[in-house]
Formats: C-alpha cells, sequence, structure tokens
C-alpha cells in the first residue's frame, strides 16, 4: 500500500528527554504551544483542502480596477507590491499549477495565496468548472 501520511510535532519524539520515560506528562507542554500547533494544523488544513489548480475565466490579464480588486493604499510601495502580487497570481493561474505550487514557487506564505485565491474567486476571476483539486 502506498499512504500518504503525515507527523506533526513542535519537538520530534525521541528528542527531548522526558520521551517515553516517568517524566513524559502534559505538565511539559505549555498552552503556548499548543496553540502554535492547532495554528500550523489549521492553516495547513486551510490551504490543502482548497488546493487547486486555478485557471483565469479570461485568458487576458484582468483589468485589477475594473472587477474591484486593485489595492488603494497610501504608500506607493505598499500598492506596488500588492499589483504585482495580484499579476503574478494571475500570471500563474494556468490550471498547471497548484496553490501550494505557487507558494513554493513564488515563496508566498499560506495565508497569501489562499488570500489570493479568495480575492480571484470571490469577484469571479477563475473557471471554476475546469478547477481540480489534486
Amino acid at each position: 500500500m502506498n499512504l500518504d501520511v503525515v507527523t506533526l510535532c513542535n519537538t520530534k519524539f525521541g528528542e527531548y528527554p522526558e520521551y517515553h520515560s516517568s517524566d513524559d506528562n502534559l505538565s511539559i507542554i505549555s498552552e503556548t504551544a499548543i496553540a502554535l500547533s492547532a495554528s500550523v494544523v489549521l492553516r495547513a488544513y486551510a490551504l490543502f483542502s482548497i488546493n487547486t489548480k486555478p485557471l483565469l475565466a479570461y485568458p487576458c490579464e484582468p483589468m485589477l480596477s475594473k472587477v474591484g480588486i486593485y489595492p488603494h493604499a497610501r504608500d506607493y510601495k505598499k500598492t506596488q507590491e500588492e499589483v504585482m502580487r495580484l499579476l503574478d497570481f494571475s500570471a500563474y493561474a494556468d490550471g498547471e499549477m497548484t496553490l501550494v505550487d505557487m507558494a513554493n514557487y513564488m515563496g508566498w506564505s499560506d495565508q497569501l495565496v489562499i488570500d489570493l485565491y479568495s480575492k480571484f474567486s470571490q469577484h469571479g476571476l477563475l473557471n471554476e468548472s475546469i478547477n481540480s483539486k489534486k
């Protein structure tokens, strides 16, 4: 059988002195560590649950202001960076790369790629009928 499985842990089993000893108990785990672990798991789940291959609904670069997603910040540099992220997402939304592939290739965080996907999807810029989760 070929099963895809994963182990998530803050400290790898066997690499802390309390592992498999009488000192291994819940008092060595902090609330902060549990909250961090939960956050990582939920963020990973959010990304992988929508890990689609986005495809632009129209074959050319979208006019960001026309569809209402052009950023309007007073800081020119910040606006320029946001516009470039939107344009980069539209360039790679060709139905070939998954969201995870895009995030890895562009060096984006999971939250950024989810936000970009959501923004494009909510404004009808993606062809949902062709997207496939893989």
